[in-house]
């Protein structure tokens, strides 16, 4: 028996070494508009959040893009532990923004011309890595393909396609984004600074 049990071990250490056993694929970031972000609709300008399938969205090319579905993720007691460097804040007008704006760290932007992650905003001007006071839930409309939005005043936001796909947009590094951002002297404090390490 004993005989028996290790020819059969032996053979499936046999079958497991020859197994080409690749890593799980990881996942896209997310990407996504915060609730409240108006976007240009063929029915006039919307929050994001009221959009819906079938309705058409403006693109950073003035095209009409049809929204084929809208995804969602809503964070609350538990964004510090999800966002452990915090999101990226910009107060109102740092980036033209007409409001108060807070983005995922990889939403991938294109800002005056430049290429760039949301992260490559932090520490730039008055744009800095916070959290909300509340919960926050962020929205991202999926099209035919990658699409280019205009929202929130002169910012582009890049929206993959369904499968995360971004179009092979690249991202420029922070040494781009310190030219670009508005310098805003008192920035508004609606927002948690995360603690200097």
């Amino acid at each position: 028996m004993r005989e028996l049990s290790q020819r059969v071990f032996t053979a499936c250490e046999r079958v497991v070494a020859s197994m080409h056993l690749s890593p799980a694929p990881q996942r896209p970031p997310w990407a996504g508009l915060m609730a409240g972000t108006m976007v240009h609709t063929d029915r006039g300008p919307r929050p994001i959040e009221a959009v819906r399938e079938g309705l058409c969205l403006r693109d950073a090319d003035g095209a009409m893009q049809p929204v084929r579905r809208m995804m969602r993720r809503s964070y609350g007691a538990d964004i510090a532990e999800v966002f452990p460097d915090g999101l990226i804040f910009a107060p109102r007008l740092a980036l033209g923004n007409p409001d108060d704006l807070f983005m995922l760290p990889n939403q991938p932007l294109r800002f005056e011309g430049a290429l760039l992650m949301a992260a490559d905003l932090a520490g730039q001007g008055a744009v800095m890595r916070a959290l909300p006071v509340d919960g926050i839930t962020f929205l991202r409309p999926v099209f035919e393909g990658a699409a280019t939005l205009c929202a929130a005043g002169a910012l582009e936001f890049l929206c993959p396609d369904g499968n995360g796909d971004t179009g092979g947009m690249p991202a420029a590094g922070s040494g781009a984004a310190g030219a670009l951002v508005r310098p805003l002297a008192n920035p508004r404090a609606v927002a948690f600074p995360l603690p200097a390490a």
